[in-house]
Parts: C-alpha cells; structure tokens; sequence
C-alpha cells in the first residue's frame, strides 16, 4: 500500500522539509506469540505496552490481536513528548464486528490538539478539534488509513483508494507535543502495521501536495476521460431520500473517481449548498470557494449521482474503451415547477441554475482542468401535464439551446449531450387536464437528434409515493443513464424512436427501429401484479375497436383489431390506479428488448431496455 511511498524520503515541497524514516511496528516472527509490548523502532523507538498492567496478547507476524477491554499504549513523559510540526500515523488494521462508541486508536496532545478514530457501529469516524471525516466500516477486511495533523491546524487524511480529504481541526500552534498513544479499548481489533512520522519542518500545503503524490506513484491506473454530470429537471431529478445509515456507504460508491461539486455557500448564514442544489433559496450566493469534494448524501440521493457511480472504474465489456475520471456532478432540480417557470428569464429558479452552473465551471478553473464530455441530464414533465400538444416540445427545445450555448461557451472542446427519462406521471391520469401528457413531446425532442438521448421511461419503477420512484428504482433510473451513455460514447446508439405503422385491414404492424443485436420481448415478471394491464402488454388502440391478438416478431409488433380503430397508444392508459399495495404510475407497459445486463451497484439487479411510451395515428 502506501508504507513504500511513506518511507522513500522524497521531499514534499520547495522548502526542503524532507520525509523522516518512519518509526515502525515489529512483530514478532513466531504465531501466537504471547506479548506483553510491541516497538515502534526507527526515528525513535517506543515501547507499546499492553494495557491494563500484566496483560498478554497474541501476535504473530501477520499482527497483533487486541481483544475488547485490553488495548496498547505507549505513555510519555514530559521530558519524552513527541514535538512535531506534524504526525503522520499509517495504521492497518481489521475488525470483524462493530463495536459502538468504541475508541480504535488515539493521539493525545499536551496542547489538547488530540486526535481520535472511533468505531460508531454503522461507520467509523476520525476526529480532531473541529475536524471530522466518516468512513464506511468494512468488517473482516484489512483496512489502512493514514491521519496526517499539523501543528497549523489541519487534519488530512488519505484513503486506501486515493481519495484524500482536508479539514481544519483547530487553531494554529507552534508545535505539536504528543504525549499518548493508545490502541484499542473497548473495540477488538487485529493491528496489522503501524508507522509514524515526525516531521520537525515543512508547511501544510507542501505536505498535501506530497501525499497527493502517493496514489500517482501507486497505483498506475488507466487515465481517465474527464466527465461533468449536471442534472435538473423535478423532484424526481433530486431523487429519495436515503435511510440515515446508508447515506454514507452509498455515498462513497465510485470512489476515487466520483466527485461533487461543493463549496457554495447561501444566504447570509453561509448554508453549505449540497447535491439538492439551490432549489428556490434565495441569495447571496457566494461561489468564490467551489471546488469538487467527496461526495455526501445530506438528503435526497439524485439518479445522476447513481449514473456517475456507475460509470466510475472499468466495467468488463467495456473494457477497451474510455474511463471515464473524475467524473464531477453537479444539480439544480426544483420540485414541483414547470419547464416554463423554470425557464423564466427573470425568475429566481433560472438565476440560482445559472448559478450552479457558474459554480461548477469555477472548480474546474480551480484544478486547472475541463470536462471532455458533458451530461445534461434532465428528469422533468409532471408538472406540465396539462400542456396542449407541442408545448412543452418547444419549451425543451429552447431550453436545451440555451443550456447547450452556455455550456458551450465554458467548455468549447467538449461533447455535450442531453439525456432524459421519459416521465409516467402519478399513479392516476385519469382527469381530464391529463390528456396530453409531456411524454410524447419528450420522445419527439429526442427524434433525429445527435445531442440527445431517451434514455427509457419511469413506468417500470414501482413508487415510494403517488409519483416518486422508491431509493431502488430512482438508482435503477441512474444505472440505466450509465448504460445508455457507454452504450452511446462507443457508437453503438441507445434511443429507441416512436414506430413506424402500416395497415392492412385488420392488422397494424408497427415497426421499431432496433438495434441488430436484439429483438421485441414481453417481460414475464409483471411488476404490477396484472393490474391496470391487459395481455396486451400495454398497447391500447382508440377510436372505438379494440385489439384481438398481439404478436412479436424480432423488431416488428403485430396487432390484430375488430372495429374502428384511429391510432396505437403504448403506456398511455388513463385510468385511476391509487389503489392499496400498488404504488406504480398510472401509465404501464410490459414490452421491452432482448438486451439486458447486470447493474452495477445493486446486487441482483437487471437492467432492461423498455419501450418508450408513444402515441401514433394509423
């Protein structure tokens, strides 16, 4: 891991502040050995006593083994502090159950700079003075974090994937006087390794610099393609909430590659703007310190934040084509607001949007870099509901023109694209404003166009309310986007258009432009338990007949009919569905492609390729 790049005395920075050889635990080269201390032998040796007096542990070459209510310690005199500009502290180590409120390691400091990690049963976290950073507990695993604490009043840490993270802890010292050590308590570990530097020299900024250097130097990774992910749109954009004691693991998914933009702050009492955007906040604004930063999940987790998780690494059969990295993601969702009010050249909605967007290309200044490819991925339409035929087509139309104009004057090198999910509506579009839906006018925007893809519709998803797709389904929503971008960044197209119709007599034959490599497919496992759905898969005809067969033929659906019939509808039922134990939109549909795939990130899970909704004359 990093124990190498630690101890190879290279220099952080310009003011000559070298690398000291680490002090570093040994271990005794017999299993189960039974110790009464272990050393930390190198710039100055310490003697790591087990605690309470006349305990023995077991150890052995692989580690040391602290059960609960014994620890190490290693206790200084005054005379013996260990004075530093700054600790930098190496630790491995394993666990194999929680241990709540348990301390794992900790640094006392005779100026009260004290540094603790601790297990809190669902994460574990490191604190000192103002500074604290969560981690993902991952049991039954070896583990190794590094803790850098400066005497200026930083802590620094530095992850096993590369991910590194800064904070200021308290205010500044001269020096830093440790005086304890002590590892373990009440949580039982196994202590693997163990190495601490003591640097008499050398500025905060020196040694962030020089402990960015480590992942470059260890770990020799496929270089990425930079990527911004900036969704908007409704409520839906914004995503679910996440149950308190998931929002950390599932928020570090993706790492090192997923970033947020972060370091906006509003109003007055400077609120620290999260991946929720701005929503209808009103100013100021401060965007002077945006910079991209681990992700966190304070609230809602958006489907764009799942879509980046997903797209993060190298996935298998995409393995001779781009990584995407860093990928950043950015937002400025309202709940609740037609396009039109979003668009409001003089509205608040727009200026706080426009801020964001601002805000992101700031951060990219700040690191000196730029995307190579931008995602505009908007989730919208319940609210336009009752818009005539064509409205809202032209409203997204000009919305697009002026996002993609904008982000074509920040980012004039980069591919830019916008990706959407066909809306479904609540679970009733029974009511008479409800005729024409946003739907149809989504699928047109996206016909014939090079810089929009459909990326599937939301019927699918069973929902937490009467219109919002549950934690699993919005992370499906995102998945999906990932899918349609790889699948559409190496050519290979994702949108499926509205059909062609042709009529003989009694049989309509619709034709779907697919791609060779899969065919029409009726899903068998019906996520609406054969409700509000007919053995027609979805499909309806108006003008008063009705269907009296459906066929499937590779790209061709074929329908036999009885009456007068005008027109084909898919997904397009209007029908009260707010019925108990079936939480699904009102618009339903049972047809698909042959292609499918695993997610990502949720076990278990397939991803399929669904029809749009559509509407067409015959």
């Amino acid at each position: 891991m990093t124990g190498s790049n630690v101890s190879d005395g290279s220099t952080p920075g310009s003011d000559g502040a070298s690398v000291p050889a680490p002090m570093v635990l040994t271990l005794p080269d017999t299993p189960d050995s039974q110790v009464a201390a272990v050393t930390l032998q190198g710039q100055r040796d310490l003697s790591l006593r087990a605690h309470p007096p006349g305990t023995v542990l077991s150890a052995g070459p692989d580690g040391i083994d602290i059960v609960q209510g014994t620890s190490l310690r290693c206790v200084l005199p005054a005379t013996g502090y260990l004075n530093a500009t700054a600790v930098l502290l190496e630790f491995s180590f394993s666990q194999d159950a929680p241990s709540p409120h348990a301390t794992i390691l900790s640094l006392i400091d005779a100026n009260g700079r004290n540094l603790s990690f601790r297990d809190m049963g669902t994460r574990w976290i490191v604190r000192a003075g103002a500074a604290r950073m969560d981690f993902v507990s991952r049991l039954q695993n070896r583990q190794t974090v590094t803790f850098l604490m400066t005497a200026d009043g930083h802590l620094i840490t530095y992850h096993s994937d590369g991910m590194i993270e800064e904070s200021r802890s308290h205010d500044p010292i001269d020096q830093l006087q440790i005086r304890q050590i002590q590892i373990g308590n009440k949580a039982p570990i196994r202590l693997h390794a163990l190495r601490m530097h003591l640097f008499e020299r050398g500025g905060y900024a020196d040694l962030r610099t020089w402990m960015s250097s480590w992942w470059a130097s260890a770990e020799k990774l496929v270089p990425g393609s930079p990527m911004l992910i900036h969704f908007n749109g409704q409520s839906l954009a914004l995503g679910p909430d996440v149950p308190a004691n998931d929002k950390l693991e599932l928020a570090d998914l993706g790492r090192p590659d997923v970033k947020m933009l972060s370091g906006l702050y509003t109003g007055s009492e400077r609120r620290l703007v999260d991946l929720q955007g701005l929503q209808m906040r009103v100013g100021p604004v401060d965007v002077s310190e945006a910079v991209f930063a681990r992700v966190s999940i304070a609230g809602p987790m958006p489907p764009a934040l799942s879509m980046a998780q997903a797209l993060s690494g190298l996935n298998s059969e995409y393995a001779g084509h781009c990584r995407y990295a860093p990928i950043a993601v950015s937002g400025s969702p309202v709940s609740g607001q037609t396009i039109a009010v979003l668009d409001q050249s003089d509205g608040l909605v727009r200026q706080n949007m426009d801020m964001i967007i601002n805000g992101t290309h700031l951060a990219y200044l700040r690191e000196g870099s730029a995307p190579e490819t931008v995602v505009y991925f908007w989730i919208q339409g319940e609210a336009d509901r009752q818009a005539a035929p064509g409205v809202y087509l032209n409203a997204l139309q000009a919305h697009w023109n002026r996002i993609r104009a904008r982000l074509d004057d920040l980012y004039p090198a980069a591919r830019k694209m916008i990706l959407l999910m066909q809306t479904a509506g609540s679970d009733q579009s029974h009511h008479g404003s409800d005729t024409n839906h946003a739907a149809a006018d989504q699928l047109a925007f996206v016909a014939g166009r090079d810089d929009a893809v459909m990326v599937g519709p939301i019927y699918p998803s069973a929902l937490s309310d009467r219109v919002h797709p549950d934690l699993h389904h919005s992370r499906i929503m995102g998945e999906l986007a990932a899918w349609a971008l790889r699948e559409t960044m190496t050519g290979r197209g994702w949108t499926i258009p509205r059909p062609t119709a042709r009529r003989q007599g009694d049989r309509i034959t619709l034709s779907f432009a697919l791609r060779p490599d899969e065919a029409l497919a009726a899903h068998q496992a019906s996520p609406y338990g054969g409700r509000g759905i007919d053995a027609f898969l979805g499909v309806e005809v108006t003008g008063g007949g009705m269907i009296t067969a459906l066929a499937l033929d590779g790209h061709d659906l074929h329908l036999t009919i009885d009456g007068p019939v005008t027109g084909v509808r898919y997904a397009m039922q209007r029908q009260n569905m707010r019925v108990e134990g079936n939480a699904h939109p009102a618009r339903r549909g049972l047809l698909r492609t042959t292609l499918s795939r695993p997610a990502v990130h949720l076990p278990g899970t397939m991803l399929h390729r669904w029809l749009p909704g559509f509407k067409i004359d015959v």
